[in-house]
């Protein structure tokens, strides 16, 4: 039946678009099942299960695609800075500060050391 499930989820995914689920979307609903069946049945879904480890592994491959993301750099945070400077005026300068300074944060949260 897992595996029923997760067809379902692949094909129509039952959302606004009408496309299918990736993984992350698929676990939260079969966390949801297990949930229910804890619940009403008292019963609890073995998640270690081969097959429903077997059929997770498959969805994952099939349905979430990786996309990757440019990296974050210093010459990111330098061109930036340059398009607030050329956008500067004495009515916007408290907004530009705002603006720089969200965006020097947002710069140190998403460098890591890789």
């Amino acid at each position: 039946i897992v595996g029923l499930f997760a067809g379902l989820c692949s094909t129509e995914g039952h959302n606004i678009r009408g496309r299918g689920n990736k993984y992350q979307t698929f676990e939260g609903k079969m966390a949801t099942v297990a949930f229910a069946h804890r619940s009403v049945r008292n019963a609890k879904l073995n998640y270690k299960n081969p097959e429903f480890e077997l059929i997770a592994q498959g969805y994952k491959r099939s349905n979430s695609s990786v996309t990757r993301k440019q990296p974050v750099t210093a010459s990111l945070l330098l061109e930036l800075h340059r398009v607030l400077q050329d956008r500067r005026t004495p009515e916007n300068r408290e907004y530009n500060e705002l603006v720089w300074a969200s965006v020097v944060l947002a710069f140190f949260f998403l460098s890591r050391s890789s």
